[in-house]
């Protein structure tokens, strides 16, 4: 059980969005569009998740909305974690350079942690996830304050974390097709982001 009052999921228009409510079982839901950002007020201890999407964070046609969603990121005072375009809209707060692959990538990859840290306990140094994305960051172009945790085999960052808040950002699906190790490693994200909330 996850030590959440409530989890606010943030649907940039996700086609996976019944397999992260069933990733989030143990968690009180509230649904919301990114345009109703601004309107919450997270609880201490509550945990706002941006999932994936089908939009461009950097594309002319969304860029006014993505710089609404970052400065929400940069501003709040509550857990956050990104996943595929929400880990993306994170590191676009932060200043980080996407970098958009030729062809989307929709497969399982392996993910290895570069160190060790909570989030892969009981995990292990390398798992395998699903990632469906054509945006990305390279690890070396991932900017401070954030800081790459994981990586697949061409260098893309699987897992990022900020370095004093508790901000969360995965470039690949722990809800499709989840299994032990991925919802182990959701579970471990979710219990560091709201410990780390509480320090």
């Amino acid at each position: 059980m996850i030590e959440a009052r409530r989890v606010y999921f943030v649907d940039n228009g996700t086609i996976h969005k019944r397999e992260f409510i069933n990733l989030l079982d143990d968690c009180a839901v509230c649904e919301v569009g990114p345009e109703r950002l601004n309107d919450l007020c997270p609880f201490p201890g509550d945990v706002v998740i941006l999932s994936g999407g089908n939009h461009t964070v950097v594309g002319q046609a969304n860029i006014e909305r993505s710089k609404e969603i970052a400065r929400f990121i940069t501003d709040a005072h509550c857990p956050i974690i990104g996943v595929c375009q929400g880990a993306q809209q994170i590191g676009f707060a932060f200043h980080s350079l996407l970098q958009r692959k030729e062809n989307r990538v929709q497969k399982f990859k392996q993910v290895k942690a570069l160190d060790h840290h909570p989030i892969f306990d009981g995990v292990g140094d390398e798992f395998l996830a699903y990632f469906g994305h054509r945006w990305f960051f390279h690890q070396n172009n991932l900017k401070p304050p954030l800081i790459p945790l994981a990586v697949d085999s061409s260098g893309v960052v699987a897992v990022f974390a900020h370095d004093s808040k508790p901000i969360v950002g995965m470039q690949f699906h722990p809800e499709v097709r989840s299994n032990t190790l991925t919802r182990m490693f959701w579970q471990n994200t979710l219990r560091y982001v709201t410990t780390a909330f509480s320090r």
